[in-house]
């Protein structure tokens, strides 16, 4: 039986459960990888929005790294809510100390579903200048991906461009999430010479909280166990999916996700061959 795999994800709770670190702690338990965490802010936020929001010093986001970095293997990371430069700085010094470098998965949070914003916009620069150069994947969506790279995203021709420019950037390849497009759920895969788009039907539920933190998270665990991007994309969509499929009503705002485990034949394939 293979090593159980220890992922991290650096990011801000959720106070009401949907996203943030919650999110990404019930994917990847769902998943069957072992989650671990750097705090980096504390929303006060439920399914309606966000209420307040504060950031960590930047010295203690430093410290929940190196205190789990030096006790565990950490095989993949992904980020989410960063809140400011300084943090994001930080972010990135600690993610460049590995002596083994683990995947990253940069999942570029910018504001919440209800609009709140979640990062300061002076520290958009400091996103592109530290953290997309040494990403393996960076997942935005629409809006996220219109902010970073100052093009407005109307068709097909425009997210070449968009995934271009974040690949000038530094990126090894670009997921522009297409949740905010009309027709069906279609995210576009940009990675060296190739171009992927992994499609799903759209559910008629309404408003969703935390399906961008959630496949970053999945994406982050199935990268793990495969060592393979275009399969735990291709997982990672099919997880999102079914938790959307089967969303649900826990207040008076957005459905939450209901995250549990799909039947991944390829992960356990790759498994049984690495152990």
């Amino acid at each position: 039986m293979s090593k159980t795999k220890v992922v991290m994800t650096i990011a801000g709770s959720d106070s009401g459960g949907g996203a943030g670190i919650q999110a990404d702690l019930k994917t990847f338990q769902s998943i069957g990888v072992f989650g671990t965490t750097v705090l980096t802010g504390v929303t006060a936020q439920n399914t309606a929005g966000v209420q307040n929001a504060v950031h960590l010093e930047s010295s203690l986001v430093a410290e929940q790294f190196k205190s789990v970095a030096e006790d565990m293997e950490i095989s993949a990371v992904k980020t989410g809510m960063l809140s400011n430069a300084q943090i994001i700085e930080t972010v990135s010094d600690n993610l460049a100390s590995f002596s083994t470098k683990p995947w990253i998965v940069i999942d570029p949070v910018l504001a919440a579903t209800s609009g709140d914003l979640l990062l300061e916009r002076q520290a958009v620069s400091t996103l592109l200048e530290k953290l997309i150069p040494i990403s393996d994947i960076i997942t935005p969506n629409i809006p996220e991906a219109e902010i970073l790279t100052g093009i407005n995203i109307d068709h097909s021709k425009d997210l070449q461009k968009a995934a271009h420019k974040l690949k000038e950037a530094g990126a090894k390849s670009v997921l522009i999430k297409g949740g905010h497009t009309s027709g069906n759920a279609t995210d576009h895969f940009f990675w060296e010479d190739e171009y992927h788009t992994f499609s799903a039907e759209r559910v008629g539920v309404g408003s969703l909280h935390g399906t961008g933190c959630t496949l970053g998270s999945a994406i982050c665990a199935y990268l793990s166990k495969t060592d393979d991007l275009l399969t735990s994309i291709k997982l990672a969509k099919k997880y999102v999916t079914q938790a959307i499929n089967n969303s649900f009503t826990i207040g008076e705002g957005s459905k939450v996700l209901l995250h549990s485990s799909i039947g991944d034949e390829e992960v356990q394939e790759k498994e049984e061959l690495n152990a």
